[in-house]
């Protein structure tokens, strides 16, 4: 919004005194601004955006050259959601200021983060020339060159500023660069330089403390050092480098938060909580505190006990936008949609943003209200077009409504403003899904080798892809490529053991998924994965004993429960694995597979209403279609019509079913066989005909479609099914089968949520039977 000039007052009179100089009244006019600039400040802090924006325009029409206010006020608008307005103050300023420094900063940050990158480029361009070597500028040219990619670009900017004047901020994201390039070493070297050029800027090396202000900014540094370390397996390290944070008396919330973080890490839940504990009692913890503690207490399974925390720093933070948000996410899963909608309203209202949306849309998509899903993906993207899972999300959603050219396009538009890790691996999501392998191949590999990121998930996906495609050499590339960046990834790690596994390399195999879990002990797959081989091998008592370890790391992982219990109704314990399931669900009351596994459970124990009262439940919480149904319950809930007899509505279900999940073979296998055991082999025939378009490498589909043909003698029947297999049962393209691994599954597992995608799975366990 421009700023009106004030007016000048009609009918005034000659001056009673003599006037005062010019520059003198300009002094009184500057220190009367600052004043209400200040109060401004004070306002904002609470969030008093209203009153904040009112008393900024005010100091510019008493001095429009104010820069200071000027871009407080264009902060102030971009946290309402409006960049461009924000943008457009940011250009009339420049304008009143011509060749300020900070007023180009902020303009090339907003145009970064509106996508305009050649525009923001310009901007730090001119900003180098006002200033020369202004780190300030470098900094965040480099990072606007990292998020594009351009890594070389990033690299020359920092390496010149810190030869030119050494800056702690500077050699804290160059450290973070080489350790994305797999460069530890140097990583290491300029973490250690950051902090001792703010041990030097603060007297700490000459006097042995460093000034107050700086303190903080030390233990940033030890801090940011720490969790370098950390990701190399340096355990010691990290120890002395949190020690020594804590030891400067300053930002004690922060340092116990992160030693809370550690033990959580290293599976000493007991001494983590009592580390949040002590973080939430100091006198400096803010609202990030209580978020982190929560979001703790939900991965140990204590929804209540989260929202407990979160009500408790919401008290103290009462205006703060994460709290708010967080607190609804956990409503939403305590199926309080109403009060999760509420909160993530009053979310937006405080401080407008990305995540919100996201959340908010995402809720309303699970609830079957797409439209406002997308108006509620749309403001995100008018506030942060940058904003990576968003777009995932956005794209994800139209994919299963059947959009699929809709997300491409979503994906396309994105990709080409901000082409970030996590937009590559959403892009060749969606591509691996719809069939695409080559094109899912070549988006991960160009965001895994060009992103100057953390792209250790990009060359996961990369892994288990060739994994999947039985392709051991390539999949064991991918993942030690990843693992030079990351050495302590847990996820690369489990693909590696996975690869031994593939190999028939147990012991091999076991040393690497110790590593995983020693590395993240909250790595449910890694736990899970160690329990399957290990009963593989016929080492029951070993997998019981490694379920449990995992199920008490990560109490709300549904597919542990499930393969516990899987575990204990193959050793004809009913009633032991009925118990695991029915915790596991208490749990992780949304896990379909779950579900279906304990309804299988009790369709072998001859209790069918049972099974079905299960299935139907988990269904009628997913609503009706276009509403993602799990395909395993779809399967489920034929199967049981035909048990019982009523084929009118077992053919309901078998149509409604693949309307839903039209790719679904074991859906088709199952209607066939029922029309074969009828005797209507023509029937049959169609039904396995189209099961096998729709997945043309599902093995047990095939199968049974020639045992039906071979019972009859039909030999033209066989002979076309042999030039089936020939076109896609080779050893290029494996079969599906319960034996062989999905790579869309296992891709998506054992990511860190904000790059899973929210899509319907045949299984949650790649290791699972099919359906039966």
């Amino acid at each position: 919004a421009a700023v009106s000039k004030p007016r000048a007052a009609s009918g005034a009179g000659p001056p009673l005194s003599t006037p005062r100089p010019a520059s003198a009244r300009r002094a009184d006019v500057r220190v009367h601004v600052r004043k209400i600039y200040d109060r401004a400040q004070q306002l904002l802090k609470r969030n008093n955006l209203h009153d904040s924006r009112e008393l900024l325009q005010t100091c510019l029409q008493l001095d429009d050259s104010d820069a200071h206010s000027w871009l407080a006020l264009a902060r102030v608008e971009a946290l309402t959601g409006s960049l461009r307005g924000a943008r457009a103050l940011i250009a009339e300023a420049l304008i009143k200021c011509p060749g300020n420094v900070h007023l180009m900063h902020a303009g090339a940050l907003f145009d970064g983060r509106m996508g305009r990158l050649e525009d923001a480029r310009a901007l730090f361009k001119d900003a180098l020339a006002a200033s020369p070597g202004n780190t300030y500028v470098v900094h965040a040219w480099g990072l606007l060159e990292q998020q594009a990619g351009q890594v070389e670009l990033a690299r020359e900017l920092y390496s010149r500023s810190v030869v030119k004047r050494p800056h702690a901020p500077i050699c804290q994201a160059w450290a973070a660069l080489e350790a994305m390039q797999g460069n530890p070493d140097l990583a290491r070297t300029l973490h250690r330089q950051a902090v001792e050029l703010v041990a030097l800027d603060g007297g700490g090396l000459a006097r042995g403390v460093p000034a107050p202000a700086e303190r903080v900014k030390l233990v940033d540094g030890l801090l940011t050092w720490a969790e370098f370390e950390h990701t190399q397996g340096n355990d010691e390290t990290v120890s002395e480098l949190v020690e020594r944070a804590l030891a400067t008396g300053a930002a004690a919330a922060k340092c116990h938060a992160k030693l809370a973080q550690l033990e959580e890490r290293s599976s000493r839940v007991t001494s983590a909580r009592g580390r949040f504990k002590a973080a939430a009692a100091c006198d400096d913890a803010d609202a990030s505190i209580f978020n982190l503690w929560a979001s703790f207490e939900r991965r140990q399974g204590k929804l209540d006990e989260a929202l407990r925390i979160l009500r408790e720093g919401s008290i103290r933070f009462p205006r703060d936008a994460v709290l708010l948000q967080s607190a609804g996410t956990l409503q939403e899963r305590n199926n309080n949609v109403e009060a999760a909608r509420d909160l993530l309203a009053r979310s937006i209202r405080c401080k407008p943003r990305a995540p919100a949306y996201v959340a908010w849309a995402l809720l309303e998509s699970r609830a079957g209200e797409y439209a406002r899903a997308r108006q509620l993906f749309d403001a995100g993207f008018q506030l942060e077009p940058s904003h990576g899972p968003l777009h995932n999300a956005y794209a994800a959603m139209e994919s299963r409504l059947g959009n699929h050219d809709a997300a491409r396009l979503i994906f396309a538009n994105a990709s080409k403003a901000h082409p970030t890790p996590d937009l590559w691996h959403g892009w060749g999501s969606l591509e691996l899904r719809l069939g695409k392998t080559e094109r899912a191949r070549w988006l991960w590999a160009r965001g895994a080798s060009a992103a100057a990121h953390d792209t250790s998930f990009l060359w996961h996906s990369l892994g288990c892809l060739e994994l999947g495609g039985g392709n051991m050499e390539a999949a064991d590339a991918a993942f030690t490529a990843g693992l030079r960046r990351m050495p302590r990834s847990s996820p690369l790690l489990l693909g590696r053991a996975r690869v031994r596994i593939a190999r028939g390399d147990v012991d091999g195999a076991r040393k690497v998924l110790r590593q995983a879990v020693n590395a993240d002990a909250a790595h449910a797959h890694a736990w899970q994965a160690w329990g399957l081989m290990e009963k593989a091998q016929g080492n029951t008592q070993v997998a019981i004993d490694l379920f449990k370890r995992g199920l008490a790391h990560s109490p709300e992982h549904g597919a542990l429960w499930q393969a516990y219990g899987k575990l204990e109704a193959e050793r004809r314990n009913a009633s032991g694995a009925r118990s695991l399931f029915k915790q596991g669900l208490q749990q992780a009351p949304d896990h379909a597979p779950l579900v279906a596994a304990w309804a299988r459970l009790e369709l072998h124990e001859g209790q069918d209403e049972v099974a079905s009262v299960l299935v139907r439940n988990a269904l009628a919480k997913c609503g009706p279609h276009p509403n993602p149904r799990p395909p395993e319950l779809l399967t489920l809930q034929l199967q049981i019509a035909l048990r019982q007899g009523d084929r009118a509505l077992a053919r309901f279900y078998f149509e409604d079913g693949i309307r839903s999940a039209p790719k679904h073979a074991p859906l088709f296998r199952i209607w066939a066989l029922s029309e074969e055991q009828k005797g209507d082999y023509a029937k049959a025939r169609v039904t396995f005909e189209d099961g096998l378009r729709a997945d043309p490498h599902h093995a047990q589909l095939y199968h049974a479609w020639a045992r039906m043909e071979g019972k009859l003698a039909n030999l033209d029947g066989l002979a076309k099914l042999a030039e089936h297999a020939r076109r896609h049962f080779s050893s290029q393209v494996p079969a599906r089968s319960s034996a062989s691994v999905s790579g869309e599954l296992i891709i998506n597992q054992s990511l860190p949520p904000q790059f899973q995608l929210d899509f319907p799975h045949d299984a949650d366990d790649p290791l699972e039977d099919d359906d039966s």
